[in-house]
């Protein structure tokens, strides 16, 4: 398999904080610009527009029969608070999206569709990276995405499901799945390889296990399922876009050693990973 090193996801899907935040700004504005210039068309065409949010209204009518220096604050205030109110901001969109992430885990799940970890890891990729640079209030079928996500990611890691298959345990029309997995290899500039904390948490597992350094650890099943507990959680966050797969493993790893009092540090040290500076 194709190392961390020098793929597509250490050059292209890694970013500083600084860089993130603007991604996430200028999608958030493209959004909003969309939005408008879809209200406006719907305008020109003697489409009525929908009337305006309830707090809108409630805060319109709690205006009426103000003074004029009154209406002129209120007025200046509605202008400043506008495009939060037409559009999400970026820490709403967050929680959309994690709130989707956690859809696809569920749906990957034994009790749904049954898939392995690594289809479900690479579908919450999938997603994550798709509406990093594409809002979704462009897209009005969200389950369609999740589904394009799950049925693109069992074929890259080789554990095809037929559309077929997904209509059997959920609804959804499979013509709308195939169209949008198109529009998802799109967003995904193609790029469909994604390395995962889970791969690398199971290397250092095994290493700890064969014990070269002398050092006893009872509990590491339950350490390495608690690390992959914390890993999905982190998948669904910001986090992939900051930290490469293994920085992401060994945060997970030490914060359950530490819990069943596993020295991590000391085979931190004696591995030589804290030397390392490809971490």
């Amino acid at each position: 398999m194709a190392t961390f090193g020098g793929s597509t996801q250490q050059s292209d899907w890694l970013f500083t904080e600084e860089d993130l935040r603007n991604i996430k700004q200028k999608t958030n504005q493209e959004a909003y610009e969309f939005l408008e210039s879809r209200k406006r068309r719907r305008t020109e065409s003697g489409v009525k527009s929908e009337p305006p949010p309830l707090t809108d209204r409630v805060e319109d009518s709690n205006t009426n029969g103000s003074n004029t220096n009154g209406d002129s604050k209120n007025s200046k205030k509605r202008k400043q608070t506008e495009h939060k109110r037409r559009t999400v901001t970026v820490e709403e969109e967050d929680e959309l999206k994690r709130y989707y992430c956690n859809k696809i885990q569920i749906l990957c799940g034994s009790q749904v569709l049954n898939r392995s970890i690594r289809i479900m890891a690479t579908a919450v990729a999938y997603y994550k990276r798709f509406f990093l640079t594409h809002h979704p209030n462009r897209y009005e079928h969200e389950t369609n995405m999740i589904f394009a996500c799950i049925f693109l990611a069992s074929k890259v890691e080789d554990e095809p499901i037929s559309t077929q298959e997904i209509m059997s345990k959920v609804k959804i029309v499979s013509k709308n799945v195939l169209d949008m997995e198109l529009v998802l290899l799109s967003g995904l500039k193609f790029q469909l390889i994604v390395h995962h904390p889970h791969r690398a948490l199971s290397g250092f597992v095994d290493q700890i296990r064969d014990n070269p350094y002398g050092l006893v650890c009872t509990n590491l099943n339950i350490i390495h399922d608690n690390s992959v507990g914390i890993i999905n959680r982190v998948i669904t966050t910001d986090a992939v876009f900051l930290f490469s797969p293994v920085q992401i493993a060994l945060v997970a790893l030490h914060m359950s050693a530490l819990s069943y009092g596993f020295d991590f540090d000391k085979f931190l040290d004696l591995s030589g990973y804290k030397k390392n500076p490809a971490w």
